[in-house]
Order: structure tokens, then sequence, then C-alpha cells
């Protein structure tokens, strides 16, 4: 859901030094969405809270390279604020899922209480 949203066109894939010269001067840890997606699937990620840090370091990347104002910082902004509604539902929802049911304790045999 994160990844089809309008906002998160620029974030799909890793920034090209060409395009933004001093990039990788400025940034020290460049991450965007296709590198979040193979960190899940290698099990690197593996809770909300984990995938909410990375998703934040993207935007935290590019307001620092872009600033805070420009037209990157608008739409980082944007990509935040629907980053947040998506976690706040899968949370919600999971929430509301029943929980799971701990295994019945074996029954005890009558010859086992003599």
């Amino acid at each position: 859901k994160i990844s089809n949203h309008r906002t998160s066109v620029v974030f799909r894939r890793p920034v090209n030094p060409k395009e933004a010269p001093g990039y990788t001067d400025r940034i020290l840890f460049p991450i965007d969405l296709s590198l979040i997606r193979k960190m899940i699937v290698a099990k690197m990620i593996t809770s909300y809270a984990e995938l909410h840090q990375r998703i934040g370091l993207i935007c935290h990347n590019c307001v620092k390279f872009n600033g805070r104002e420009s037209d990157y910082g608008v739409v980082t902004r944007d990509f935040e604020a629907n980053v947040d509604e998506c976690f706040i539902q899968a949370i919600m929802a999971r929430a509301k899922s029943p929980p799971l049911k701990a295994p019945s304790p074996a029954p005890v045999s009558a010859s086992a209480n003599s």
C-alpha cells in the first residue's frame, strides 16, 4: 500500500548520483523502498517499528539533501502522512483480529493421578 501511493514514486528506487551530485557525500545511509522490500524478504526487517524506522530514514535523507521547503520536502511530508495512515490502519486491523489461541493442555489420564 505504501509503495502504491502517488508520492512514493520518488522513493521507489535508489537516488541516481548523476541526477543528485553530492548525494553520496552528504547521505551516510542511503535507502529506498526497493531496498526496504529486499530487507523484508531477507528478514532483516521483522516488525512495524523497524519498517517505520527505515521509512523514516528515507524521509530524513530526502529532507537533509533537498531541504524541508523544497518540492521534494513537500512530497516527503505528504509521503510521511500516508505512511503514518497506513501504519495506523495496519495496527488497528491487527488489534481487531482475534488473539492466537494457546494450545490446550494435554488431558491427564486417570492412571496418572493414582
